[in-house]
């Protein structure tokens, strides 16, 4: 967010810098963004891949004029989206982690650290309770319609509907 309103307000001087940094976070092998810690090609599994973070670096590098990245990464969220194991329906859990061998990731182990509890609720989306965190669905489904203006590739209007 900070790189699209540095670029939207003409703050062009540690662009380069930020786009860098947030590349780490980009997992080559899902075409996704991971959460907690930079790729890890030597130890995949510690590499927890992420729809809605995905969502907003697509758009970040939309806006940077990365295209081929921007397309990866939506390509990602439609794989994604339309291999949810209840789909959409009603009742159904969306689920927003995965790891690299596209398994959804459930719960955390260890639901006693600390560091997992604020994280618990951001991994799925459970259809038929309150109180959750919804616009990690909303950004995504945003994210493919917006790429889908840009590249009039029809799978993106789709799934975002």
């Amino acid at each position: 967010w900070i790189i699209q309103a540095a670029i939207r307000i003409g703050r062009f001087d540690f662009i380069q810098k930020a786009q860098k940094f947030i590349y780490k976070y980009y997992n080559p092998t899902t075409n996704a963004c991971l959460v907690k810690k930079p790729y890890n090609s030597s130890n995949p599994s510690l590499n927890e891949n992420c729809i809605f973070n995905t969502a907003a670096m697509g758009l970040t590098t939309l806006y940077l004029g990365d295209i081929d990245k921007a397309t990866k990464l939506g390509d990602t969220l439609v794989e994604r989206i339309e291999s949810q194991p209840g789909g959409l329906e009603k009742g159904s859990t969306f689920y927003l982690r995965f790891k690299d061998d596209g398994e959804y990731i459930r719960e955390y182990a260890d639901k006693t650290d600390c560091a997992e509890c604020p994280t618990m609720n951001l991994l799925r989306i459970d259809s038929g309770r309150v109180k959750q965190s919804w616009w990690a669905m909303g950004y995504p489904a945003a994210y493919l319609a917006i790429l889908y203006k840009y590249t009039k590739d029809n799978k993106y209007l789709k799934v975002s509907e």
